[in-house]
């Protein structure tokens, strides 16, 4: 007579994902609904004291295109803008598709241009994004909910989050076009055509997307499936495609190149002229894992064994060495390189911290290889190389592929790291209760600590813009250097951006240089120095600072996405023009 197995039990050693569906939809709806609810409440609790953030980074350059869509709604990208120096039209700057432009356009129809206004219509997307991983942990997983604190306790979830750039909305599309052809491979056939609009609409929202077609395809591949299901899967495969095909149809109609095949020229020539080495890069993106996925990183400390601590505190070290040896000293963006030596962490703290990101990015590779040996052993082998193919293809993409290595291109590979990371802590029972609380709090201090840093460094630049853009020394006009929110805010006050090639400043003119910015150092005379202000930032954490070698959002090789440390407060140079660089400029 056989054991009666209770239901719990027989969930965790399935190794068919459609009998772990079957059994997930056989829970009660209140018990899925109250754990979504949680799970919404608890990102509204994190993201609503963000709110009112100034708009930062790259947020003017999707504004911008949104207003440009108000006013011609089918000639998105017709518009030219200063952005790196000089005027040029807007998609030799702007390399992602216009899906977020357009839901801003839209939003700004309801709810106006402000910041607080627009950043609550984001929250959309984060609610979705939650709903969405706790729908598909819900699959792999008996306890669901703590795979979606997990990510949201990720910086490169969270801090994104509190922008209006393309990041969310991405991973928002992402997780339910997978989620969506689970199920629909499994039971529910007319699922998958939503699941290849999903795709359609990741692409849409930024072109990296493109991954969950190879994706998508090896999961039908691995997984049996009925003649019907095939053709479903066939069929709803080809929707992004011919999505991605119309709109480079309609790009090259318009703007005389399609905007799809020019962004993988772009991130191809860059990669070709970088002079990084294929190992800096991967030490480089490890890192960036690290710090991106620091909640996964610390859960693993938290719970694995004293000699696996004590291995990657070993592997810090080696870290910090091959750091010191692959990456120079950060000696600040092109006009700040005198910074360093006044609050600058550009020596031997930085390539510290340097291997401890390194080490926790290993710390994230463990703690998934555990998850899915554990898939292993309940023979989900088909899932397992899934998640594994997911995690290896984002990170591959980040470390070699895309141009820049940054903590935005990490999100995508938080939902699968994170349920491979449940699974490992589910095996190891209740004793594991206890140390994954402790770290999930250390985990949500940090990521609080961090998104707080952030705001505060773009609230600096937008009250140092409403200081400087309407200055009263001089009744000339005001010019100035630098891009991000600075620009924006400097524009919006009537301030114009300096052309750096040919600049059209003149005697009687004010022009603002931002430090910790990117901009032009005149080559000329006729400037004088005429005021300084600075701004205190958060004192010991930065998410952007050139000489502390910190940038959550770009990192030429040598970058941290955050990096602690006393940080210099946020300088501009007030210099007065005494005579035009040009004589014909009147």
């Amino acid at each position: 007579m056989h054991e009666f197995t209770p239901l719990k039990t027989h969930a965790q050693i399935i190794g068919d994902t459609k009998t772990a569906i079957e059994l997930f939809s056989t829970r009660s709806t209140r018990a899925r609904f109250g754990d979504i609810g949680i799970v919404c409440a608890a990102c509204l609790v994190l993201l609503l004291p963000f709110i009112g953030k100034p708009f930062h980074v790259d947020d003017p350059m999707y504004l911008w295109t949104a207003r440009q869509i108000a006013a011609k709604p089918l000639d998105f990208y017709g518009f030219s803008v200063n952005w790196s120096g000089h005027e040029e039209p807007i998609i030799e700057a702007m390399k992602n598709p216009p899906l977020v432009p357009y839901f801003i356009a839209a939003a700004a129809m309801f709810v106006g241009w402000t910041e607080t206004a627009l950043h609550a219509s984001f929250l959309l997307f984060a609610l979705l994004a939650m709903t969405g991983m706790y729908l598909l942990a819900a699959h792999f997983c008996r306890q669901p909910l703590a795979a979606v604190i997990l990510m949201l306790f990720c910086p490169a979830f969270l801090v994104s989050a509190t922008t209006l750039m393309c990041e969310v909305p991405l991973i928002c599309f992402w997780i339910w076009a997978v989620l969506l052809w689970i199920r629909g491979s499994s039971r529910s056939p007319w699922l998958l055509p939503l699941a290849g609009l999903a795709t359609a609409a990741a692409t849409l929202t930024k072109y990296s997307a493109i991954n969950l077609l190879p994706l998508l395809a090896a999961y039908a591949l691995l997984h049996p499936a009925s003649l019907r299901t095939r053709v479903f899967q066939s069929v709803s495969w080809l929707i992004p495609i011919a999505v991605l095909a119309a709109y480079e149809h309609f790009t090259f109609v318009h703007y005389g190149r399609g905007l799809l095949g020019d962004a993988v020229g772009f991130s191809s020539t860059a990669n070709r002229q970088s002079p990084i080495p294929i190992g800096a890069k991967l030490l480089n993106a490890t890192m960036f894992l690290g710090g991106g996925a620091s909640a996964l990183a610390i859960l693993t400390i938290a719970v694995m064994r004293w000699r696996i601590r004590m291995a990657l505190l070993a592997s810090a070290l080696i870290f910090a060495l091959l750091a010191r040896w692959k990456f120079s000293p950060p000696a600040g963006w092109e006009n700040v390189g005198t910074l360093s030596a006044a609050g600058g962490n550009s020596t031997w703290p930085f390539y510290l911290q340097c291997g401890l990101f390194a080490a926790a990015g290993v710390a994230v590779a463990i703690i998934c290889l555990d998850g899915a040996l554990r898939l292993i052993r309940q023979q989900q082998w088909r899932n397992c190389v899934f998640f594994l193919l997911w995690i290896g293809g984002v990170f591959i993409f980040t470390a070699f592929l895309n141009w820049a290595v940054n903590a935005r291109s990490i999100l995508p590979l938080l939902p699968p790291a994170c349920i491979l990371a449940q699974c490992a802590i589910e095996h190891r029972g209740r004793k594991a209760i206890r140390p994954f609380t402790s770290a999930m709090l250390i985990a949500g201090l940090v990521v609080v600590v961090i998104a707080v840093a952030d705001y505060q460094l773009a609230q600096a630049n937008r009250w140092a813009a409403r200081r400087l853009a309407k200055s009263q020394q001089s009744p000339g006009q005001v010019w100035f250097a630098g891009h991000w929110g600075f620009q924006y805010y400097m524009q919006e006050l009537g301030a114009r951006r300096v052309d750096d090639q040919a600049p059209e400043y003149r005697a009687g003119d004010v022009l603002i240089l931002p430090l910790n910015n990117y901009g032009f150092s005149p080559t000329f005379g006729g400037l004088k120095m005429f005021d300084t202000m600075e701004i205190c930032t958060f004192p010991w954490l930065t998410t952007m600072n050139g000489p502390m070698g910190a940038n959550f959002y770009f990192s030429p090789g040598d970058r941290l996405p955050f990096v602690v440390g006393q940080v210099p407060p946020e300088a501009f140079l007030i210099l007065q023009v005494t005579r035009s660089p040009r004589p014909d400029v009147r």
